[in-house]
């Protein structure tokens, strides 16, 4: 898994691994250049998916102690 992903110079070193072998990338960006079995494009979560899914990560209990932080950070990451 290559997260972050900026450049098809950064990741292609990286796909030189062995017949079968996978690799998933991840950026913000569309590497065209890099041969893909797949493209995905996901959308950034809308703010009440956001604090859905923080919810889930940090669990019921600590993020209904603070939902006004939870509804924050889920804003600042802008939906990733």
């Amino acid at each position: 898994v290559v997260d972050d992903a900026r450049s098809v110079e950064q990741v292609r070193p990286l796909l030189t691994a062995g017949p079968g072998s996978r690799v998933r990338v991840a950026g913000r960006q569309r590497l065209s250049g890099l041969d893909a079995d797949l493209r995905l494009t996901v959308a950034p979560l809308g703010a009440g998916e956001a604090v859905t899914l923080l919810t889930h990560l940090l669990g019921e209990a600590r993020a209904g102690r603070e939902p006004g932080a939870a509804q924050e950070l889920a804003l600042r990451c802008g939906g990733l």
